[in-house]
C-alpha cells in the first residue's frame, strides 16, 4: 500500500470496507465514523471472533456481515449484502 501514513489517508477516505476476517481488519480504526464495514468469515473461524464488531460500535462505524462462507465465497449474497449498504 505504501507509507502508513499513505495507508491511514487511505482508510481515513474510505465510505464501505469489504474484508475477510483477519489483522488487516484492525485499520478500521483510521475509518470514519458512519463508514461502512463488511467482514467475511470463513468456516475455519469461530462465531466468537467479534473483535471487528466491537471496535466498529466502538467507532461509530456500520458494522454488516453476510455470515460464514466454506472455502469460497458467494459472490452473489455478498454483492447483495454490498448492495443493500450502497442504497
Amino acid at each position: 500500500m505504501g507509507t502508513f501514513k499513505e495507508t491511514v489517508e487511505t482508510f481515513e477516505r474510505l465510505t464501505v470496507l469489504v474484508g475477510v476476517h483477519g489483522a488487516g481488519l484492525a485499520n478500521v480504526i483510521h475509518m470514519q465514523p458512519g463508514t461502512h464495514l463488511v467482514e467475511i468469515f470463513m468456516a475455519d473461524r469461530s462465531e466468537a471472533n467479534r473483535h471487528y464488531f466491537n471496535m466498529c460500535k466502538w467507532l461509530g462505524i456500520n458494522y454488516h456481515t453476510p455470515g460464514y462462507f466454506s472455502d469460497t465465497i458467494d459472490s452473489a449474497l455478498l454483492w447483495s449484502e454490498i448492495e443493500k449498504i450502497i442504497s
